[in-house]
């Protein structure tokens, strides 16, 4: 069975459960018997359809990516400049956060641990590479200041974490759309050369 398939109650519940039990306690410090407890499952439930932890922890991260990246395109490859598509892969981010924070803070508590398998990392991020493709567009093109692309990365997913933060953990919610405009054009102004629209 594919990872990112429509779930039965019983798996979501368990992953469900887990997603917010690895955030507050981390994977280790996580015992199965209780994420069993949170999700109202039997042990033996959770391992009828995940065989190890890791395999549990695995299918949360496969899935949380692929709802993210399935947010992150809308509207995407409808924009018609590196601008445009920067602006939307910056407000389309900040959307998902805020209405998934707990998967938001799994994805970043989890991005880089070695918990995740390194088979779903790559598959994973197999599956962000246009992302990869609109920064190399942009430094080809000189739209960008002359620092190193992946500098240009930095700058810009650590605004928009820090922006997500921000949102949430000021209760702002309802002002998240205006926030992330501000955001991106802050972004913007740090990563074009003077004079790029």
């Amino acid at each position: 069975m594919d990872k990112t398939d429509i779930l039965p109650d019983k798996k979501e519940a368990i992953m469900n459960a887990a997603l917010l039990l690895f955030t507050k306690r981390g994977f280790y410090q996580t015992p199965t018997s209780l994420i069993s407890k949170e999700a109202k499952v039997a042990t033996g439930t959770l391992f009828h359809y995940f065989k190890t932890k890791e395999e549990l922890i695995d299918s949360i991260y496969a899935i949380s990516k692929k709802e993210y990246k399935e947010a992150l395109i809308k509207g995407f490859y409808e924009s018609s400049t590196i601008k445009e598509k920067m602006r939307t892969l910056c407000k389309n981010s900040i959307r998902w956060a805020v209405k998934n924070p707990e998967k938001h803070m799994f994805i970043r508590l989890f991005c880089s641990s070695p918990v995740i398998s390194g088979e779903i990392r790559e598959d994973v991020e197999k599956r962000f590479t246009f992302i990869d493709d609109l920064f190399s567009e942009a430094s080809e093109s000189e739209i960008f200041t002359d620092a190193d692309p992946r500098l240009h990365f930095i700058f810009c997913i650590s605004s928009i974490n820090g922006a997500c933060d921000y949102i949430i953990e000021n209760g702002l919610q309802d002002k998240s759309e205006a926030i992330s405009e501000t955001v991106f054009n802050l972004i913007w102004d740090g990563i074009a050369k003077k004079g790029i629209n």
